[in-house]
C-alpha cells in the first residue's frame, strides 16, 4: 500500500495508485529480474537481510549514522536494485 505524489490531470488518485501497482508488478515479476534476485539470494543468502536490519538499527534506534551508512552501502553494493534502494539512497544523501 502506498500513496503517490504524482498529479495527473486525466487520472484521479485511485487510478494513479492502480497504475503504480501495475507498473510495480510488471517490473518485479519480470523473468530476468526474478532470476537475478534468485541468483543473488543463492550467493548471499542472509547478508543482505542482515545489512538492512543493522543499517536500520543504527540509523533509527541507536542514532549512529556512520555505522548505518557502512551497512547501507554494503547492501547497495550487494544489491543495487534492492526493494528499498531508493529510500536508502535518499537517506545516504541526507546523512553524508
Amino acid at each position: 500500500n502506498h500513496n503517490s505524489v504524482l498529479r495527473m490531470p486525466d487520472m484521479d488518485s485511485d487510478e494513479i495508485r492502480e497504475w503504480c501497482n501495475v507498473a510495480r508488478r510488471r517490473y518485479y515479476l519480470r523473468p530476468r529480474y526474478l532470476a537475478y534476485k534468485l541468483l543473488q539470494q543463492l550467493r548471499h543468502p542472509s547478508e543482505m537481510r542482515i545489512r538492512l536490519k543493522l543499517g536500520n538499527l543504527y540509523a533509527q534506534q541507536l542514532r549512529e549514522p556512520a555505522r548505518a551508512r557502512a551497512h547501507y552501502l554494503k547492501l547497495l553494493e550487494l544489491d543495487p536494485q534492492h526493494a528499498q534502494a531508493m529510500g536508502i539512497r535518499l537517506w545516504l544523501e541526507a546523512n553524508p
